[in-house]
């Protein structure tokens, strides 16, 4: 009888679940070894992936630095570079009323 119920949906508890549960799922009998105590290897792993993840988290945040730092950096720079352009600029238009100048003295003086 108890194989009639697993054939009809029922689980081995007498409790209705879905019928068409995919192939992949975990059968009760598989779900034994996860109730137990976790095996050394178990918590090895465990460890090594925690040691794995505090090592991402940490290059995480020291990138983050990082680009701030950059960014920071960065927009100085551009502030500096505004104000060579401003001088460039200005030398420019000084160069251009010598030039200016001299071409009306030459033309004075002819």
């Amino acid at each position: 009888m108890h194989e009639d119920k697993r054939a009809q949906g029922y689980r081995s508890d007498d409790t209705k679940h879905a019928a068409s549960e995919p192939e992949d799922s975990t059968p009760d009998d598989m779900l034994i070894g996860i109730r137990e105590q976790p095996t050394r290897e178990m918590v090895a792993e465990l460890e090594e992936l925690e040691s794995k993840v505090e090592a991402l988290i940490t290059r995480c945040e020291e990138l983050q630095r990082m680009n701030s730092a950059l960014t920071q950096q960065l927009a100085k720079e551009r502030e500096s570079r505004a104000g060579l352009l401003e001088v460039q600029t200005e030398a420019r238009k000084r160069v251009d009323q010598l030039v200016q100048r001299l071409r009306d003295l030459e033309a004075q003086s002819t």
